[in-house]
């Protein structure tokens, strides 16, 4: 049960991933501090005691966001105890810093976490869209994890580019990748990418 307890506490991270961090105690009423001071719920309290027990959901509204299907970017078991869904932007710095939450709960958990990946590129953010489409056109080449991680490791390095500086740099990243250049540029510059970028939150 540790291990599952853990990953559902690291949760509560995703509450404020583009705010401020949140603040999260190890304790009976794990609380997350976030910017509007929104309380959440004890984790504790929602999981069974004793040895054998296994939680069990009890959802008492239908849920807001999309259920899972084989179109989302998942990485992690499909049958594991928890799937966290991530609404994430490239550019945002708080993504980024979250991202590497991210990997460490993969690693140290890697049959109990499945992680799924929409962007859900901000307003505010020139490139997001353009970072979004890249790692679209990148999945269509099987290698939507690895622009996935190149974007957010080098986000400090493109972040303050224009958007064309940035678009040329999408295309140096493709070619390290080991990318079909033509083919990732047709893909990252269609009109089916941009849909899919713009509806995945929805």
């Amino acid at each position: 049960m540790r291990p599952i307890r853990s990953i559902l506490l690291a949760i509560c991270l995703l509450l404020a991933g583009c705010g401020r961090a949140a603040t999260i105690t190890d304790s009976p009423q794990a609380t997350a501090t976030l910017p509007s001071a929104t309380a959440v719920p004890s984790v504790t309290a929602a999981l069974p005691v004793g040895p054998s027990a296994t939680p069990a959901p009890t959802a008492t509204q239908p849920s807001l966001f999309a259920p899972v299907s084989d179109g989302d970017w998942q990485i992690g078991p499909a049958q594991a105890a928890v799937t966290l869904v991530e609404y994430s932007d490239f550019q945002c710095e708080y993504c980024a810093g979250l991202e590497r939450v991210l990997r460490q709960l993969r690693r140290e958990y890697p049959d109990d976490l499945r992680l799924v990946f929409r962007p859900y590129p901000l307003p505010q953010n020139d490139k997001a869209r353009l970072a979004a489409a890249a790692a679209e056109a990148a999945g269509a080449q099987g290698k939507f994890w690895e622009m996935h991680d190149k974007l957010f490791d080098t986000q400090p390095d493109w972040a303050a580019q224009k958007p064309a500086e940035f678009h040329a740099t999408l295309v140096q990243f493709a070619a390290q990748l080991g990318l079909d250049g033509p083919k990732f540029l047709a893909t990252l510059d269609s009109p089916e990418v941009a849909k899919r970028v713009e509806t995945a939150y929805v």
